[in-house]
């Protein structure tokens, strides 16, 4: 069953995988962990943000209508950390880690990009 679009926020649809580390005016830095096994509820990031990948695991991304929209294998990081700039997400998307590690990330989020 779909959430509201207004409860697609991810610190309060997917707060067990999102947790706030740092916020002001400008940013805020969550904390991303997702355990083998696992699937994170339909979210949306809503800013452009940096990601920051601390630990790699296989995932699978799925949107509303249980379309997978994007894979991610464990062997696609030259090295660790991996940071990649992030665009706002079109559409809100569940994400479920199928590989055997917990992935570790950090998010950065710009809250004014300008």
């Amino acid at each position: 069953m779909a959430q509201s679009s207004s409860s697609y926020e991810p610190v309060e649809a997917a707060g067990k995988f999102h947790q706030v580390i740092f916020e002001n005016d400008r940013v805020r830095v969550l904390s991303v962990n997702i355990a083998p096994g696992e699937t994170v509820p339909f979210h949306q990031h809503t800013m452009e943000s940096i990601f920051v990948t601390l630990q790699p695991s296989a995932l699978v991304f799925k949107d509303l209508q249980g379309n997978v929209v994007k894979e991610v294998r464990e062997d696609e990081y030259a090295s660790l950390p991996f940071a990649e700039y992030r665009q706002a997400a079109p559409a809100p998307r569940s994400v479920t880690n199928v590989g055997g590690e917990t992935m570790k990330a950090m998010r950065i989020e710009l809250k004014d990009p300008d």
